[in-house]
């Protein structure tokens, strides 16, 4: 498997752009370092998306919306009313 990978990662025929004989080394520099910067721009978004499903887990499970507070509240506040009774 590695030989058939590197075979695969030097074959011209995948990497046209690279191997470019009209291209010079500059271009291939600003390249490969415009494909780094996007790399790591996908792996903060990627870490992006995945904070914030996990806030929206933490959420739905301990703290709900403004409302469903206020709703329990009021319900919390009646129930204290009706013992005073």
């Amino acid at each position: 498997v590695r030989s058939t990978w590197k075979t695969a990662l030097r074959n011209p025929a995948n990497c046209p752009a690279y191997y470019n004989p009209n291209s010079t080394l500059q271009e291939k520099e600003r390249d490969v370092k415009e494909a780094v910067k996007k790399g790591r721009f996908m792996v903060k978004e990627m870490m992006g998306v995945i904070q914030l499903k996990k806030y929206r887990a933490l959420k739905k499970r301990y703290g709900g919306s403004e409302r469903e507070v206020e709703e329990e509240m009021e319900r919390i506040q009646g129930f204290l009313k009706n013992m005073d009774r």
